[in-house]
């Protein structure tokens, strides 16, 4: 009996997690879509088709970031319940409450004390919330599920020796790779935990790690360089050495103040200025080595797994300090996505310190008001809405916000509004070219084309590479009959972006209009491919194929 009652905890302590991740993700079933998951599932062509699956997977450059597991789970639900928001939702959240299981089991594994406490802590921490309840980062919870599937079994293949084992650590590494790159830091992750627990280690436990490290470089290059192709080059990106390390120092503190009191939390964190120069500007780097080093150096007096926890933590977040270049550098050096899983690390030890004797109630405190924290931050995320109005409310200066909410207003068709959200975002970030973009866009719809041009090349002096404003002055220019024009603007927009629906449909009616109807068809057919949705494509497809017939003898 009481082995049966034995082998029932872990059972029950894995259920325990679950609900608790239910109850305070729960509300998140209700929430709608947010920010870029408008470019990844709402208007995302390669959801529609076989065809797209197989370029998610050939094509790099097919979806925004190179992560083909993580698309193909788009593909499968759009499938399942095509754009309905509430399914994509329920997966992120059944995932998050897999990986609190996964961690208690990897933790009991590893014999840390306070696994339970650890696990349900990561379950409830309001840091994951953006993790969680924003679908885009689908990404996060899907690559720690097969990082932590991985890590698990290479931990049975140290005790076993089974092939079998082996084969399924480095099939679930791969995977994890192929959801999220940032994978790739699990091999230095094992090294360290076998240090911890075996002492140096020797050949025969580095020897298998060694071609999780070739992968994982791959993969890190190829996301560098899709990184680079979707934009992350320019000003934003132009940090020299010192910078980049002063600023990794300083991220490296704030996730660690925003784990102890994560409050306030927001979707885009003010980007800070550091000044090189400054030997202040050093002092968060600084006293991080000081703190990894003292860690280090008292390591036979305190033991080894605190050093092993802050280690673990370092080496998990690297990828996200800024020394490699990424897209969302242009908001902010932080966001709360970027520390999901590597506080577990963090947690672990806090957990194993606090999950002793009387200060397990402190423990029990702090989960309940964790959770009340993340059920309320999750409410954030219910509408693009109350995202980006939250973020205002915390961060005045979130020009990215006042975009956002220019573009709900102008959904809305609330123009006023629109344009005071657009004019404030240029207001705080000059020539900003999706602000100008936006104003551009209702200018043309008020009749006001010349002005509307205006706006569009202005955001093309400070960003000549988007697409959209390439195909918006071209419409204007079509509207005016000045074809030569458009079409330069045209074909520099399907450079950038070969597959833009509203691209090839303009394409397709300038050739319609110089006379050349075959060409025409043959961009009109490419647009309806690249999204049967689209009605005007489809229109001037029909138009085009009728007078195509009349023209034949």
């Amino acid at each position: 009996m009481a082995q049966g009652a034995d082998r029932a905890k872990p059972f029950l302590a894995g259920a325990i997690i679950v609900l608790l991740t239910f109850a305070v993700y729960g509300q998140t079933l209700k929430a709608g879509f947010v920010w870029d998951d408008e470019g990844n599932i709402l208007r995302n062509p390669m959801l529609r088709s076989v065809a797209g699956l197989l370029r998610i997977w050939t094509e790099p450059l097919a979806v925004p970031q190179y992560y083909p597991m993580t698309y193909t789970t788009f593909w499968i639900e759009y499938r399942l319940w095509g754009l309905n928001p509430s399914g994509y939702h329920a997966v992120n959240v059944l995932l998050h409450a897999s990986n609190a299981v996964l961690l208690h089991i990897v933790l009991r594994t590893l014999a840390v004390p306070g696994a339970w406490l650890a696990a349900a802590a990561f379950a409830v921490h309001p840091l994951h919330v953006e993790s969680v309840a924003w679908v885009t980062e689908r990404k996060n919870v899907l690559s720690t599920f097969f990082f932590l599937l991985a890590f698990h079994r290479f931990l049975a293949f140290r005790l076993t020796r089974s092939a079998g084992a082996y084969v399924g650590a480095l099939g679930f590494y791969i995977c994890a790779l192929l959801s999220k790159s940032t994978a790739c830091m699990m091999p230095v992750i094992l090294l360290v935990i076998l240090w911890w627990k075996e002492g140096r280690p020797g050949w025969n436990a580095i020897a298998p790690i060694l071609p999780m490290m070739f992968l994982g470089a791959c993969m890190a290059l190829v996301t560098m360089r899709v990184e680079t192709e979707m934009g992350a080059w320019g000003p934003e990106w132009s940090l020299g050495a010192g910078e980049r390390m002063a600023n990794a120092g300083r991220s490296l503190w704030f996730y660690v103040w925003k784990l102890i009191w994560p409050n306030p939390l927001m979707t885009m964190y003010p980007r800070w200025s550091t000044d090189p120069a400054q030997v202040t500007s050093y002092i968060y780097a600084l006293s991080s080595a000081a703190v990894l080093s003292a860690l280090w150096l008292f390591r036979d007096r305190i033991g080894k797994a605190p050093v092993t926890a802050a280690a673990v933590y370092a080496v998990m977040v690297f990828p996200s300090l800024g020394f490699i270049d990424f897209y969302y550098m242009r908001y902010s050096f932080v966001a709360d996505h970027f520390i999901y899983p590597a506080d577990a690390a963090l947690l672990a030890a806090f957990a194993s310190w606090l999950g002793r004797g009387r200060r397990r109630w402190v423990g029990c405190a702090l989960l309940l008001g964790w959770a009340c924290l993340t059920a309320s931050h999750a409410s954030v995320f219910r509408t693009e809405e109350t995202l980006w109005r939250d973020t205002l409310r915390k961060n005045p200066q979130a020009w990215a916000a006042h975009i956002h909410l220019g573009l709900v207003e102008s959904n809305r068709g609330d123009a006023v509004a629109a344009k005071t959200h657009f004019l404030a975002a240029l207001k705080i970030d000059p020539g900003n070219p999706e602000a100008n973009l936006g104003l551009g866009n209702l200018l043309l719809a008020e009749g006001d084309a010349a002005s509307a041009l205006n706006r569009y090349l202005d955001g093309l002096q400070t960003d000549p590479h988007r697409a959209e404003t390439n195909i918006n002055v071209a419409r204007v220019l079509l509207d005016l009959n000045r074809l030569t024009e458009a079409e330069a603007y045209l074909s520099r927009a399907l450079d950038l972006d070969p597959d833009h629906p509203v691209g090839l449909n303009n394409f397709g009616v300038l050739r319609a209009r110089q006379g050349r109807l075959a060409e025409a068809m043959e961009y009109l057919t490419h647009a309806v491919n690249a999204d049967p949705d689209y009605e005007d494509a489809r229109r001037n497809y029909r138009t085009v194929d009728a007078a195509l017939r009349k023209s034949r003898p």
